[in-house]
């Protein structure tokens, strides 16, 4: 049986943060450092230029979940046992509840697995939602087997 402790990625790679707030904000730097220019012995050396952005990227964070239904008949039957032990009921329902979450814990693995690839995390008509985050990784950090 599969336990969250068997999820590298987001447990060692990409460890997963709790956040309570549905937007998310990426701040990053970068700047250019320009080539130095020959000149003559005791010539003016050139000026240099300082090049440097902060560039903060923000979003929306997708939801992520999914549910069960009780039924009809399980309502019904649970309706019906009024005095019965209702034991195994209340427990197939925290077990169901386990197994949501582990399914949550299961997609964001495979999210993070997904942005390993390329440096890009994409959804293409999961329920309706489509989007692509590219995290700008530049190719010579992504590895490439020496044999497929």
């Amino acid at each position: 049986m599969t336990t969250p402790a068997d999820y590298e990625l987001t447990r060692t790679v990409m460890p997963e943060r709790r956040l309570n707030p549905v937007t998310f904000q990426i701040r990053s730097c970068k700047r250019r450092v320009n080539a130095s220019k020959f000149c003559a012995y005791d010539a003016q050396t050139a000026v240099a230029r300082r090049q440097a952005e902060r560039i903060i990227t923000e979003g929306m964070l997708p939801p992520l979940g999914q549910k069960l239904v009780v039924g009809e008949l399980e309502q019904i039957l649970l309706d019906t046992s009024r005095g019965a032990d209702t034991t195994e009921f209340v427990e197939l329902l925290y077990g169901d509840i386990e197994r949501l979450v582990e399914s949550i814990h299961n997609r964001m693995e495979l999210a993070a697995s997904d942005l390993l690839v390329d440096g890009k995390f994409s959804l293409t008509g999961e329920k309706g939602l489509t989007l692509e985050a590219d995290f700008g990784v530049p190719a010579a950090n992504m590895p490439v087997a020496a044999k497929p």
